[in-house]
């Protein structure tokens, strides 16, 4: 009888999963149950999509009847996981097509995270349900019921809570609307990832101008609503915002509720693979934005809810249970975006994020070009290059710049992955061309600040 491996949410991980089980043994019988009505889709699009600026085919990949007719994948949609028996290998799933027992041989979970919401007073309707206009983006799902109330709603003030990478794209996407925006934020600065204050000023500057006004070491004391519709919220300092549109965006955590109700609590709270992306519990794995992976800087724990990482983690896991010798190592926290007139791209470890783990830890900063200072309206971009005292190894880095800002950082973070040094960087001969690129890139320009050449 044919292995039988089920796995648990259709999101992109899930569903690259599936995919390379059936590519690399077509012999094994594969199914996946999601809760909602989609699969195969990606959620670091959404923003653009509720802007306007990229089609629903840029969420939505695929539909369940192309995984069965072209793939050979057993899809069912509106299917909700109640309960998992580990020891009898069966899922108590609730559905049209599915309501009772749905037994595997392999378990790959692919549940997600779920947005972390504050207790706001005023945050609920007497029903339970958030009042109209209040808003998580989690979800594609989110990003339609988002999209179809600001296109009804002509929305003109928008409070945005959290002032990370969705925050800021959100940011700019409802300024695209010709909303007027305010981003309330707890910490006294924005975007702690990055490698110095210049950099976060860059990006703060950039708001201002885009009239987007930071609300920094603030909270919210209440959201106040009129007709069943938020109006207004009131901030810890007293500040009064008007708001006909509030989204809540302060983080996400693992979504481990489905184990919890199947009687397993990981050790700290925590769903730690390995690298074979094993949980620990026999013939289960799991994936994506419900896991800790290994940090191959500190050799730590590391909490990474991206959709690229998700990806490659389906990728490898789909030849794993298939029989390939494969792994996955862990990863480096690399990360982009970006905010109006500028992308911001991080990998690694900052200056505090090092010391803080115990290195012997440096920085330097130097400028970055995609193209010789000629042109016109060229800026240099900042860069922040964190390294190993004794050893000159790269930790980490970060940029905010115009242009080519991940393809930089793209070139850190191989050095941080494979331990190398800033010395080892310069002797690779990298491209140049005025209008592409410039003689002296943010690599080859670390390396002369550092060694005074």
């Amino acid at each position: 009888m044919n292995k039988r491996v089920v796995v648990i949410g259709g999101g992109a991980g899930g569903m690259t999963a599936a995919t390379q089980i059936k590519r690399q043994d077509p012999e094994i019988s594969v199914s996946v149950i999601d809760k909602g009505s989609y699969v195969s889709w990606a959620g670091c699009p959404t923003p653009y999509y509720i802007a306007g600026k990229v089609k629903e085919g840029s969420i939505i990949h695929n539909n369940p009847e192309y995984f069965k007719k072209e793939r050979g994948i057993d899809v069912e949609i509106n299917h909700a996981a109640e309960r998992i028996d580990f020891d009898k290998k069966k899922i108590i799933v609730h559905g049209n097509t599915i309501d009772g027992d749905l037994e595997y041989d392999e378990l790959v979970l692919s549940t997600g995270a779920k947005a972390v919401v504050p207790e706001i007073k005023g945050l609920y309707a007497s029903d339970g349900s958030y009042h109209n206009g209040i808003f998580i983006l989690r979800h594609v799902q989110d990003a339609f019921t988002i999209k179809m109330y600001l296109d009804e709603c002509k929305c003109k003030n928008g409070v945005i809570i959290g002032a990370g990478f969705i925050g800021m794209e959100m940011a700019e996407s409802l300024t695209h609307l010709g909303m007027k925006i305010d981003i309330v934020e707890m910490m006294p600065s924005i975007l702690p990832m990055l490698g110095n204050d210049e950099q976060r000023k860059r990006i703060a500057d950039s708001l201002k101008k885009h009239n987007v006004d930071l609300h920094l070491s603030a909270t919210i004391n209440e959201i106040i609503s009129t007709d069943g519709s938020v109006s207004e919220v009131a901030l810890s300092d007293g500040t009064l915002l008007k708001a006909d549109f509030l989204l809540i965006s302060i983080g996400v955590r693992p979504d481990l509720s489905l184990l919890e109700r199947s009687g397993y609590t990981p050790p700290d709270g925590k769903l730690i693979i390995n690298e074979r992306m094993e949980t620990g519990i026999p013939d289960v794995y799991a994936l994506g934005d419900m896991v800790w992976t290994k940090h191959l800087v500190t050799g730590k724990p590391f909490y990474a809810p991206f959709g690229d990482v998700a990806d490659k983690q389906g990728l490898i896991l789909g030849g794993i249970i298939a029989g390939l010798p494969l792994v996955f190592p862990g990863v480096i926290g690399s990360a982009a975006t970006a905010v109006f007139e500028w992308q911001m791209a991080v990998t690694g470890l900052n200056y505090a994020q090092a010391r803080d783990h115990g290195f012997d830890a440096d920085q330097t900063n130097v400028k970055s070009l995609h193209r010789i200072i000629g042109f016109e309206g060229t800026i240099p971009g900042l860069v922040n290059v964190v390294y190993e005292r004794n050893t000159y190894r790269v930790l980490g880095a970060s940029i905010v710049a115009q242009s080519a800002a991940a393809q930089f950082i793209d070139q850190f973070a191989i050095a941080v992955t494979y331990g190398m040094t800033i010395e080892q960087l310069f002797k690779v001969d990298f491209a140049y061309s005025p209008a592409t690129s410039v003689v002296w890139n943010p690599v080859l320009a670390a390396y002369r600040k550092v060694f005074n050449r």
